[in-house]
């Protein structure tokens, strides 16, 4: 989990739509988020599930970690993941 703070001067480098490919628009608790694949690198290995969500105060990105067996059990956390106040 990435959390860029503005209070404190931590910012994503782009938006969210820019930072995840073939994003859709998801509900994560009160907000609407983006999920998609994030890629840190140019490497094609380095792609992996993952939700964003923008607010005034705060960027998160959850990103799962690595590609490997648990990757179904992943990507269902993510598609049930909700915040709250």
């Amino acid at each position: 989990m990435l959390i860029y703070d503005h209070r404190v001067g931590h910012k994503l480098k782009s938006s969210c739509r820019d930072v995840l490919r073939e994003a859709h628009t998801v509900k994560v608790g009160k907000v609407q988020g983006l999920r998609g694949i994030h890629q840190q690198s140019e490497a094609e290995s380095s792609a992996a599930h993952a939700v964003c969500v923008e607010s005034k105060k705060l960027e998160i990105v959850v990103r799962a970690v690595e590609t490997d067996a648990q990757t179904l059990l992943a990507d269902r956390i993510l598609d049930t993941l909700r915040f709250g106040e």
